[in-house]
């Protein structure tokens, strides 16, 4: 068993996985440190997701180890909240019903979730679209609707496989904004998956850029730039322009 302070949220040591017989996932390496938001960066295809379904516990690794909160973890299913690439709102179910529901899936009465979820409509947003079906909203109001369900997971580790892709430019930015302004009520340590430079770097304390398949960690850049500092920049400042050229470098 391989052990790591429990001040590192996430662990993964060597972790390998092929597909039939194509090597998907090459060694990988790396630890979170409670707290932060790291990103894994890569292009299309290296295996970004596949690796976050591993974390999750949805997927088993060839070889290597996985240590949540300093101890080695096996069976992860249902220990982080996990919001994939598509909201995965139910269409039939209106907002605070697709809110609640892992509330009511881990037993709570449905009525007393309801109303649990509903008091953190207005800290989402969502504040008199309790009631509205998903098709009813824009891409951005769906996107914040399954944060709130992955917030109700109350995980103290959460996932998210590009969460903004879907959505255009103009409001990918403002949920990025929204993302940073809603990370201290979020209290949890974030893995981000995102093929989006600029994304990485706005929102990440680490990233971490993954090699075209097979998929293996090829660099780390730590922002010294301060979420607080980040979220008010309009554009990237001189820091952020210089770790964006080392990472375009990397795939030149």
């Amino acid at each position: 068993m391989n052990f790591y302070p429990k001040n590192y949220a996430i662990a993964l040591q060597k972790i390998s996985f092929h597909w039939k017989s194509q090597l998907i996932l090459d060694r990988i390496s790396f630890q979170v440190p409670s707290g932060n938001i790291v990103s894994l960066l890569g292009p299309s295809g290296c295996g970004k997701s596949t690796l976050l379904h591993i974390i999750a516990g949805l997927l088993q690794p060839d070889s290597g180890d996985i240590c949540i909160h300093g101890e080695e973890q096996t069976n992860r299913t249902g220990s982080m909240g996990y919001m994939q690439q598509n909201d995965l709102l139910f269409p039939w179910k209106t907002i605070v019903e697709n809110a609640a529901l892992p509330l009511v899936i881990n037993g709570i009465p449905k009525k007393k979730a309801l109303q649990k979820a509903s008091r953190c409509f207005p800290d989402f947003g969502l504040e008199g679209y309790e009631h509205y079906l998903p098709n009813e909203l824009s891409g951005g109001m769906r996107q914040r609707a399954a944060l709130l369900r992955t917030y109700m997971m109350d995980k103290k580790i959460i996932l998210l496989d590009e969460p903004f892709g879907a959505l255009d430019s103009l409001t990918r930015k403002k949920m990025q904004i929204w993302l940073l302004d809603m990370y201290e009520m979020l209290n949890s340590t974030i893995i981000l998956v995102t093929h989006d430079i600029e994304e990485a770097i706005y929102l990440s304390d680490t990233i971490l850029v993954m090699s075209a398949l097979p998929g293996k960690i090829i660099h780390v850049v730590e922002s010294t730039t301060p979420r607080n500092k980040r979220k008010k920049e309009t554009y990237l400042n001189n820091e952020m322009l210089a770790m964006k050229k080392e990472i375009v470098t990397l795939f030149m």
